[in-house]
C-alpha cells in the first residue's frame, strides 16, 4: 500500500503544482505526507482519492501537512461510503503564518503577528474597545477554573493592534452550529477549538490573502460549518484605470451579423422556440425537500427556467448552439420540458430522463470510463469549495467517492458542471 501510494502522489505531483503558490515545494509535500504514514499506520486505510484530495488542498492552502504551524492530516470514517478518508484540517497557527506572508504590494504582509488565547474564570482579565483598544490578562497560577472565552491580538505593520473577544456563549454557538460538536476535537480538544474560532474570525478581517481565504473554508467544511459573512476582508488599494472614451460599436457585418441573425429566436407554435442558446445560468437554493439547482436558459433576450438537472445538464452542453425548447406557461414562468439541438431532433433530454437515464445506461463500463472517472474526481478535487459542493448537491452525491455510482453520461455532465463554475 505505501509503494503504490508513494507512485500515486509522485505522479500527480504535477497537478499538485498547477494550485500551490510559487513558495510552497510540491515534493516536500510529498515526502512529508509519506513520512505521515510512517507515524500514523491508520492514514494507510484511508482511500488513495482522499489522500489526492488532502494533498491538492495542502498545496492550494500552502499549508504543508506538519500539525502544528501548517495543517493536520486525520483518518476519518465517512458514514455515507464506510470508507476511511484523509481530512485536511488547518491548524490556526498556520493560518496566522498566511495572513504574514507578503502579497502583492504589500512587503511585508497583513499582519506582522497574531496569538490567542483562552481566559478562565479565575483569571484577571480586562477588555476595551475604543480607539485605544486593549488587553490585560494574567492567567491564575493554578485551579483556573471553567474557560469564560477567548480572544486573539494581531500586531499589524503599523503595531497597532486588532483584538478580537469572544465570550463563553459565543463559542459554544459556534460548537454547536459543527456537525462534529459531539466528537473529536470539540470533546478533546476543546479550549484548542476555543482558540481556533476566534483566530479564524480575527483573521477573516486580514483575509486577503487567497490561500488564507481557502484555509478557513476548507476548515468550516471539516467541522461541518460556516461562519457568518458579516465582514469585508481589507483588501489592499487599486488604482482605478485611466477614463476611456465611450464609443458606439459598430454594426456587425458579415458572420457576425449571420450570428446576431441567428440568435433571434423563431417561434415554432405555442410552446416551442428555437435560436442560438447564448447563456445558461445556474442558482442554487435549498427548501423543505433539500438542495436544489434552477436554471436559466437565453435565446436571445429571452428567458425559459428549469429545476430539472436532466435539461440543466443538457442546456450547459449544448449553450452556444441552436437548440430548439418545449416550455409549458406557469403564470410568468415559462417552464422548459425539453431541449435539443435544432440539428438533430431526436436527440436532447426532457424531464421524463431523469428518471430512465439510469435503467438505459446502467452501469456498463466502457473503455474510456476509467479516464472519465479519473478527470472526475481530479477535478473535484482542484475545484474551489463553493462550486464543488453546488455540484455535488445537485447530483444528490454526499461526497467525492460516490462518483463511481455515477453512469458515463453523468460523470460527462458532472465534469462538464464542474468546469463550467
Amino acid at each position: 500500500m505505501a509503494d503504490d501510494l508513494k507512485a500515486l502522489l509522485v505522479q500527480s505531483q504535477s497537478a499538485f503544482q498547477s494550485v500551490a503558490p510559487k513558495w510552497f515545494s510540491v515534493e516536500r509535500l510529498v515526502h512529508l505526507m509519506l513520512s505521515a504514514t510512517s507515524r500514523q499506520p491508520a492514514l494507510l486505510e484511508c482511500t488513495k482519492e482522499s489522500f489526492l484530495n488532502f494533498c491538492l488542498r495542502s498545496a492550494e492552502t500552502g499549508l504543508e501537512p506538519i500539525g502544528a504551524g501548517g495543517c493536520w492530516a486525520v483518518p476519518f470514517k465517512n458514514k455515507y461510503t464506510g470508507k476511511k478518508e484523509v481530512v485536511f484540517i488547518p491548524d490556526w497557527r498556520g493560518m496566522i503564518q498566511l495572513a504574514k506572508k507578503p502579497g502583492p504590494g504589500n512587503e511585508v504582509g497583513q499582519i506582522k503577528h497574531a496569538y490567542g488565547e483562552v481566559v478562565k474564570a479565575n483569571d484577571a482579565f480586562d477588555y476595551q474597545l475604543g480607539d485605544a483598544p486593549s488587553i490585560t490578562h494574567k492567567p491564575a497560577l493554578k485551579d483556573r477554573g471553567e474557560t469564560v472565552g477567548a480572544y486573539c491580538v494581531c500586531v499589524l505593520p503599523d503595531d497597532s493592534k486588532h483584538i478580537e473577544w469572544m465570550n463563553r456563549e459565543e463559542l459554544d454557538a459556534i460548537q454547536n452550529r459543527s456537525k462534529a460538536k459531539d466528537e473529536g476535537p470539540w470533546v478533546t480538544d476543546a479550549d484548542a477549538m476555543r482558540i481556533k474560532t476566534v483566530v479564524k474570525r480575527a483573521l477573516k478581517v486580514f483575509s486577503a490573502s487567497p490561500q488564507l481565504q481557502t484555509a478557513i473554508a476548507y476548515d468550516n467544511q471539516a467541522l461541518g460549518l460556516a461562519l457568518p459573512e458579516d465582514r469585508t476582508p481589507i483588501m489592499e488599494p487599486q488604482a482605478l484605470p485611466p477614463a476611456r472614451e465611450t464609443m458606439t460599436p459598430p454594426a456587425p457585418t458579415g458572420e457576425k451579423a449571420k450570428a446576431k441573425e441567428a440568435s433571434t429566436p423563431s417561434a415554432d407554435g405555442d410552446n416551442t422556440v428555437t435560436g442560438v442558446l447564448e447563456k445558461v445560468t445556474e442558482k442554487p437554493g435549498k427548501n423543505a425537500r433539500g438542495p436544489f439547482i434552477g436554471y436559466g436558459l437565453y435565446i436571445g433576450d429571452e428567458r425559459y427556467g428549469t429545476f430539472d438537472k436532466t435539461i440543466g445538464a443538457e442546456a450547459v452542453r449544448l449553450k452556444g448552439q441552436k437548440v430548439t425548447l418545449t416550455w409549458t406557461q406557469d403564470g410568468k414562468y415559462r417552464n422548459v420540458t425539453a431541449i435539443a439541438a435544432a440539428e438533430s431532433p431526436q436527440g436532447g433530454a426532457s424531464a421524463s430522463d431523469g428518471a430512465e437515464q439510469g435503467d438505459d445506461k446502467g452501469q456498463d463500463a466502457t473503455p474510456d470510463r476509467e479516464d472519465l472517472l479519473k478527470e472526475a474526481k481530479m477535478l473535484a478535487g482542484i475545484a474551489p469549495v463553493g462550486p464543488r459542493k453546488r455540484v455535488l448537491a445537485a447530483m444528490e452525491l454526499p461526497s467525492v467517492d460516490d462518483l463511481d455510482s455515477l453512469t458515463d453520461g453523468q460523470l460527462a455532465d458532472f465534469c462538464a458542471k464542474i468546469k463550467e463554475n
